[in-house]
């Protein structure tokens, strides 16, 4: 077999925004729009966009660099630098090794990789390829099949778990339906595909579609205190708090201004996006319950017990 040409990058690749442009070239038009779309008018995207360009590096100057480094710890876990790659589903839509292919790059960058739930790949075979890995998870419709996911995450060797929280139901982004985007038959969930269907309850006259039913099973799994009990490694979730090593809470979310524990925080008029952890300063999300340690602790800042307060798990 002859050698296979070395691939190259493509000149005018100078920045990781350079993607972006160059996808649209090689990706297609509805494919591309699922793939940036946000939920609904973007209005989510658009605000997490504004506050990170907010943030900057400042330098520091006239310091000694002689043992400067970008090491961290996160989650009780040593890592070479503070970037990750984040869950993206279904990545088979764009390459035909989907989550494999992005696993053996992130390995050769020494770069974390924080496998979805919506693989379309097994859990199990990208983790033959990422040597730094975390496991995104998704709520399941009952506690065993969320648990028989986490297990299986733990016995493939994933080090931590990233909880969502925020996407009970999913469907396409507007961006994405306007565009006449439909899933491949041949690009499925296949970390899902040995559970069984989830069954819709009977609707009632005065039930709602949406709370009543399409919600209802979601509603149904494992509670995420009774999820940190029951596995040994650390665990961030997505609008919710949940205990880790060492803080006593690690958030990431789509909140788009974080209050700290101050007059503007105790206001029942403004309630705040977010309040921070008194042990880490980081903030957990106002409308989802937290770690009791941190919430008892968020009660004695507060003088005025709002219904916007933490409350234990």
């Amino acid at each position: 077999m002859p050698d296979q040409p070395t691939p190259t990058l493509p000149p005018d690749l100078q920045a990781a925004s350079d993607h972006e442009r160059l996808a649209q070239d090689r990706i297609p038009t509805d494919v591309l729009a699922y793939i940036e779309g946000g939920s609904g008018q973007e209005l989510t995207l658009r605000r997490n966009r504004e506050a990170f360009s907010r943030h900057a590096i400042l330098p520091r100057l006239l310091r000694p660099l002689e043992h400067g480094h970008t090491r961290l710890r996160l989650l009780g876990q040593a890592l070479p630098h503070p970037i990750l790659l984040a869950p993206v589903a279904w990545q088979k839509l764009v390459h035909p090794q989907g989550e494999i292919d992005t696993a053996r790059g992130a390995s050769a960058m020494d770069t974390c990789m924080v496998l979805s739930t919506l693989s379309s790949c097994s859990l199990e075979d990208v983790a033959q390829h990422a040597e730094r890995r975390w496991f995104q998870l998704y709520w399941q419709a009952s506690r065993e099949h969320t648990l028989a996911l986490v297990r299986r995450a733990e016995a493939a060797g994933y080090s931590a778990l990233v909880l969502t929280l925020d996407a009970s139901v999913q469907t396409p982004s507007l961006r994405a339906q306007r565009a006449g985007f439909r899933f491949p038959a041949d690009v499925q969930a296949v970390n899902l595909q040995d559970l069984p269907p989830i069954p819709l309850p009977a609707i009632g006259p005065d039930d709602s579609a949406i709370f009543q039913g399409v919600m209802s099973p979601r509603q149904g799994g494992t509670t995420c205190g009774g999820l940190v009990k029951q596995r040994p490694c650390p665990c961030s979730s997505k609008a919710c708090c949940a205990k880790t090593t060492p803080c006593t809470c690690e958030i990431s979310g789509s909140m788009h201004r974080s209050f700290r524990t101050t007059a503007a925080a105790r206001s029942t008029a403004h309630p705040p996006a977010s309040i921070a952890c008194p042990r880490c300063a980081g903030p957990w999300a106002r409308t989802t319950r937290c770690c009791s340690t941190a919430a008892s602790a968020a009660a004695a800042m507060c003088s005025r017990r709002s219904p916007w307060a933490p409350t234990p798990c």
